[in-house]
């Protein structure tokens, strides 16, 4: 308790012991907001991987992919699709969607339907 008190009025009558305190909350809330974001990024991260899979290996419209990665506005999914992949997801359906993986092989829809 007499370290505590110690320490507690230490920081009273120093005003730079003050600034240190404050600089240590702000520092602490910075971190745990860094945290967060990234936690949101690997969210977004995780989510578009799903979305690309369904887009390779589906036909489903890009509203239910969406919804069916957790996003409810299609507008958002299609803004954060493309920052992470560079492309919409119309566009990474046509590029990718015909390509599917046999046997450890990569090949076109067409050559493994014969």
């Amino acid at each position: 308790m007499a370290f505590a008190q110690g320490v507690g009025g230490a920081a009273g009558r120093n005003p730079s012991s003050r600034r240190s305190i404050g600089l240590g909350l702000r520092w602490m809330w910075a971190s745990r907001a860094a945290g967060v974001q990234g936690l949101a990024r690997r969210l977004q991260l995780l989510r578009v991987g799903a979305a690309r899979e369904l887009l390779e290996r589906g036909r489903a419209p890009v509203q239910n992919v969406a919804s069916a990665v957790g996003y409810e506005d299609v507008a958002s999914f299609r803004a954060i699709f493309k920052r992470h992949t560079g492309m919409t997801p119309a566009d990474y359906r046509n590029r990718f969607g015909h390509l599917i993986l046999e046997r450890g092989a990569l090949v076109q829809e067409a050559d493994a339907d014969a």
